[in-house]
């Protein structure tokens, strides 16, 4: 019996937030049914500042170099898959995520973006609302896949258009990250709020919210004085505070995940075909890309 061995796919997730929970990357390598004529291995090679993003602002760039390296001693073609989620503080489920080989509708029009992934869009950035149905990403990603790089878009998927030989490392498909500066931060409102502790030494349990009159809004002051005096009570002193609607937070108090697959097969026609498609295989002799084909290896058995 004639039996085909190709190498399987090897997957490496590189992980890391922006936006208060700053992780370095974790490893998940597996290579399975592997020629046993080399070592078949790739890794994720990744630079970046932790304390850059642990308080990320409107319109600033963060450093987020990415790259692929070839650890093992066989060649490899490599791919690359991004995936981004928004969630909020004490909350399991994101309320935004995107994942390039999903390739969700991208809801702008951007001409220059490949995916929904690079392209920057809110429906409105002042309304404190925020999803997948009605935004696409809020973080501006400096990709090197124009002409003259080392990597091409097709279909989901970011691909290095070289053969990585064993010990090289591809070009940086990514270099940075920048936090749109017209982000939605949130629906503000305005709570008025008031003490009946005299003197100046205050406590935040000293203030209490201006309650709500038959129109179900906040008392004007002068209706405040006329409560008070009713309950034998002062108002010494009044504050109004500017604070994010807990019904329309934007993106305010929310974590960033930027994730980050790796995927490398054996530079074979067939690996190619079944692991990636034969799309792939036919787009990228199209495209002229360096992939260097070894010939397909037929054991007997």
């Amino acid at each position: 019996m004639r039996k085909k061995h190709i190498a399987a796919l090897a997957g490496i997730a590189a992980v890391f937030a922006v936006g208060g929970s700053l992780a370095y990357f974790n490893q998940n390598l597996e290579a399975v049914n592997v020629l046993n004529v080399g070592k078949f291995d790739t890794e994720v090679v990744e630079i970046f500042n932790p304390e850059e993003g642990e308080k990320w602002q409107p319109g600033e760039t963060v450093n987020k170099q990415y790259s692929v390296k070839n650890s093992g001693s066989i060649d490899s073609l490599v791919r690359v898959k991004l995936q981004e989620t928004w969630t909020r503080k004490g909350e399991d489920e994101p309320f935004l995520s995107i994942d390039t080989s999903e390739e969700p509708e991208v809801l702008g029009n951007n001409p220059e973006a490949d995916n929904k992934i690079e392209s920057v869009f809110q429906s409105d950035n002042t309304d404190g609302e925020a999803g997948n149905d009605i935004d696409d990403s809020v973080v501006w990603k400096d990709l090197q896949t124009g002409s003259g790089d080392d990597w091409s878009y097709y279909k989901g998927y970011y691909y290095y258009e070289k053969t990585l030989t064993p010990g090289t490392t591809t070009s940086a498909l990514l270099e940075s990250v920048t936090l749109d500066k017209d982000i939605d931060l949130g629906e503000m409102q305005f709570v008025k709020k008031y003490s009946t502790k005299p003197g100046n030494d205050l406590t935040e349990s000293d203030w209490k919210e201006f309650p709500l009159n038959a129109d179900g809004k906040q008392m004007s002051e002068r209706e405040l004085v006329e409560f008070l005096k009713e309950n034998g009570e002062t108002a010494y002193h009044l504050k109004t505070e500017i604070v994010v609607s807990a019904e329309a937070p934007g993106y305010s108090d929310a974590d960033y995940n930027l994730i980050i697959t790796a995927q490398s097969v054996q530079p074979t026609e067939e690996a190619v075909s079944d692991l990636f498609g034969e799309d792939v295989l036919s787009y990228a002799k199209e495209s002229g890309w360096l992939w260097e084909f070894q010939e397909d290896v037929v054991k007997n058995q």
